[in-house]
Parts: structure tokens; C-alpha cells; sequence
């Protein structure tokens, strides 16, 4: 759920699945019903006077099909109450009910359609009210670029695990395996900073003009979160977006958060350290 919040900035400060009700399968990987909990931020002029919120829901998702045979996928999230989940001291339980049905229109675009009700408790001023309940409803359009930095995440996990990436950095060229142009990299003290040039994908130097850069999240040993930037060359990169999404969840689901976990591999494709996103390591 992090990996998630950190590339939607959904505005969740922290969350966690209380028990899995429906476990999503290789042979099933969207279906899912769950009972999570979370906690939902303030924007930053209310946060001294207004206590954050929580929430208890069960969540419900998958693909199904239409009377027509059309696919659709959906999400449905409504909260729930139980003895075990009383309100804490420190937050106000609010309550919400979201439905939201994915439609793909074309092999390039998805409609979504949502509807939901928040009742967020506690009296906040109804200018608040809509912008939480805005802000949440509008971070599902984003799900396509964390849906795309998942691809990429998936593309690097399995190339690392190919006996053939060895062999690859070792071959990389000194020609940028994009624009052809050579390396001018002459200095020795540079040697050693070669690699970080190069597309964690497919190894090959990549030169700064060509060079796409990305920032993905990963999860530390001890669970804590970390953005780093990776390189990529432009024919790989297009290559992973076309990565099929089933076959990135199936994998989530067989490797149970492994797909995830951070590599020092990752912090040779760039010259900057792995960020720790400390807003999302609080809990």
C-alpha cells in the first residue's frame, strides 16, 4: 500500500491490512477482498487545529464481465466496524463508501467511472470536506503511472535474475546504445562511475541527451520506504510499459513483496543516494 500511496500522493499518511478475507491467486491476481485501515492527512493550514482522520473499510476488487461480454475491472471500498478496530484516541473515525468500474475503451485509454460518500465526522467545515473527498476520488487517475512504475520495477527484477546481466555489463559499449554517440569520458577516477550511466535494463551506456530518468520506490530490509532515480534508454523503457499487467500481478502475488524489496543494484544507475520517505515510515 506505500509502494502505491508514494507514486499517487493519495495524501495517506499510513495504512495496513488488518486480514484477507479473499487472497488474490496466480490464477486470479485482481481478485481480492480485504479489511485495511488507514489514515488520511490534513493539508498543511488545518493540520495544527484538525486531527487526522481514519478509517475502516473493507475492500473489494477484481474483473468481471458484462451481460454484453464487455471486461470491466472494479473496486469497491465501504467501511466497516468491528470490536477489534475501535476508534483511537489520537485520530477521528470517519466513514466513506466508494464505487469505481475500470472500462478499457481502446488499447491506449480506460474510462473510470466513481461514485462515493464521505462522511469524515468531527464537524470540519464542508470547504475541507470537499477537498479530502475530491483529492481522493482524483488520485485514481494517477494509478496509471504507478501502474507503469510497477512495469518498470518488474522489468528490472526479472533482468537482474538473468544470468546473462553479468555478461551484459561487461559487454556495455562506450556508444550510447540509443544515439550511437561515444562516451567522452576519459578520467580513471570516472572509470568507476561508468555503470551509473547505464540502462538498468538492458545494461548499455546511455548518454545524458537519451538518458530517461525515473524515480521508483522500493522497500528497505527493515520495511522503510526509499525512492531512487534509475536510468533507462528510450527503446527499453517502451518496452517495459508494454509489460501485461496481469503478469506483473501474478508474479506480485508468488513473490509476496519481493518484487519490491530494494537491491544495491538500483543505486548504480544513477549518481544520487535512494531517498527515505520518511512521511511514509511513521507507522
Amino acid at each position: 500500500m506505500r509502494v502505491k500511496t508514494s507514486c499517487v500522493n493519495d495524501q495517506l499518511i499510513g495504512a495496513h491490512v488488518l486480514s484477507t478475507i479473499v487472497p488474490p491467486t496466480p490464477e486470479d491476481p485482481f481478485r481480492a477482498v480485504t479489511i485495511k485501515w488507514m489514515e488520511k492527512g490534513q493539508r498543511l493550514p488545518v493540520r495544527a487545529v484538525v486531527k487526522n482522520r481514519d478509517f475502516v473499510y473493507m475492500e473489494s476488487t477484481g474483473v468481471d464481465y458484462l451481460r454484453n461480454g464487455e471486461r470491466i475491472g472494479y473496486q469497491l471500498i465501504h467501511s466497516v466496524q468491528f470490536l477489534e478496530t475501535p476508534p483511537l484516541n489520537q485520530y477521528i473515525r470517519g466513514n466513506m463508501s466508494m464505487c469505481a468500474c475500470y472500462r478499457q475503451k481502446d488499447p491506449y485509454s480506460t474510462e473510470v467511472f466513481i461514485k462515493g460518500y464521505l462522511n469524515p465526522a468531527g464537524g470540519l467545515m464542508r470547504s475541507i470536506v470537499l477537498h479530502s473527498a475530491a483529492a481522493a476520488l482524483l488520485s485514481v487517475s494517477k494509478n496509471v503511472y504507478c501502474a507503469q512504475m510497477k512495469k518498470l520495477v518488474w522489468t528490472i527484477r526479472n533482468r537482474l535474475t538473468t544470468s546473462e546481466s553479468d555478461s551484459a555489463i561487461a559487454k556495455a559499449s562506450d556508444r550510447c546504445v540509443t544515439c550511437q554517440e561515444t562516451s567522452k569520458q576519459t578520467l580513471k577516477f570516472l572509470a568507476g562511475k561508468k555503470q551509473r550511466r547505464t540502462c538498468k535494463i538492458c545494461f548499455r551506456y546511455v548518454c545524458k541527451t537519451c538518458r530517461e530518468v525515473r524515480k521508483l520506490s522500493f522497500m528497505l530490509s527493515d520495511h522503510r520506504l526509499v525512492e531512487q532515480e534509475v536510468s533507462f534508454c528510450s527503446p527499453c523503457l517502451s518496452e517495459a510499459l508494454e509489460s501485461k499487467a496481469q503478469a506483473i500481478a501474478r508474479d506480485e502475488v508468488i513473490m509476496r513483496g519481493e518484487l519490491y524489496e530494494w537491491s544495491d543494484t538500483y543505486g548504480s544507475s544513477s549518481g544520487n543516494d535512494p531517498v527515505l520517505l520518511g512521511n511514509l515510515n511513521d507507522h
